[in-house]
């Protein structure tokens, strides 16, 4: 080669940006510029250098692109790419995404915001649940905690207490409390022995104070029975409580009367709601001292008086009440 074509290869190589001895592999490292696609080289890399600014990896690592802002890079411990983004990295554990919280897991088919858990309230009957239709309202038949909820109260048989008193004496009359109601006392006069008599009712009823509850509250009163007046008597319940027998004393009339009340309550053992009653306390008597003392009578359990049933002429000559079980209606 002579010395004229030696000068312009030199020549040449200088006009293409290049030195002698440019076929060395020199270090590159290029910074990645996600505006114009630019191809992304691990620090350390090694390239060879041409006039046509391509870049060829050496062994110690491989760079390709693909003309569309996209480039991967090999070596080293794994595989990285970047998609014009040199923030986004493949090859890096990504985080799971379980879905929107307020619009729900379309994969799961979750309602929103219940991150797989069940959720009283949102409308939706989910396992372990009777009902969700998301309302506070205790009476329509869904507790707010999703559980089945009463609708009403249920009255069984009657079952009629032994009258105590003479049982031949004046007419018989069987006054029963209005639908729904409940006997919650006596009242009427009095003058040694029970001159009058006549029923106190109360309605028994659900009610939803902000919690689900029962209640017993005076509602009506049974016509007076007896004709000779006297020293007027009260034997009512306390509030929330109902008849559930009676004692006294008796010859041929009816001189004492000793109610018997017990409080009724919604009883919640976490699973079903039922009517609870609490001890039964007695009133203090109405009457007086006559007669002979006769045997306590009690509704069965579970039950409370509905009807007063009496015989009178001019004066009370005898006395009991029938009973019904109450229970709630689903």
């Amino acid at each position: 080669m002579t010395m004229g074509m030696v000068g312009a290869r030199r020549a040449w190589m200088i006009g293409a940006g290049l030195t002698w001895g440019a076929c060395n592999p020199v270090p590159a490292e290029v910074s990645p510029d996600a505006g114009n696609g630019s191809t992304s080289v691990e620090p350390g890399a090694t390239t060879m250098v041409g006039a046509s600014d391509s870049a060829t990896p050496s062994t110690g690592g491989m760079a390709t692109g693909a003309g569309d802002g996209t480039s991967t890079t090999a070596g080293g411990s794994g595989l990285g790419s970047t998609s014009g983004d040199p923030d986004t990295t493949e090859g890096v554990s990504a985080s799971a995404t379980t879905g929107d919280p307020t619009t729900g897991d379309p994969t799961t088919g979750e309602p929103p915001g219940t991150g797989g858990a069940q959720v009283c309230g949102n409308r939706i009957t989910e396992p372990g649940e009777f009902c969700d239709d998301g309302n506070d309202d205790d009476l329509d038949g869904c507790l707010s905690d999703c559980r089945q909820g009463p609708t009403g109260i249920d009255y069984g048989s009657q079952t009629p207490l032994t009258q105590q008193g003479n049982a031949n004496g004046g007419d018989a009359f069987d006054d029963e409390c209005p639908s729904g109601e409940v006997l919650i006392g006596i009242r009427g006069a009095t003058g040694g022995w029970l001159h009058q008599i006549r029923g106190v009712c109360g309605v028994l009823a659900l009610v939803d104070p902000g919690a689900i509850a029962l209640s017993v509250t005076e509602s009506s009163l049974m016509p007076i029975r007896g004709q000779l007046g006297g020293q007027a008597y009260d034997a009512t319940c306390p509030a929330g409580s109902a008849v559930v027998g009676f004692d006294g004393r008796a010859g041929s009339l009816v001189d004492q009367i000793e109610l018997r009340c017990a409080p009724l309550f919604l009883a919640d053992d976490g699973v079903d709601l039922s009517i609870g009653f609490g001890g039964p306390n007695d009133l203090a008597p109405v009457g007086g001292n006559g007669g002979q003392p006769f045997p306590q009578a009690d509704c069965p359990a579970g039950e409370v008086a509905t009807i007063a049933n009496s015989r009178a002429g001019d004066s009370i000559d005898a006395f009991g009440v029938t009973c019904r079980p109450v229970s709630l209606d689903f």
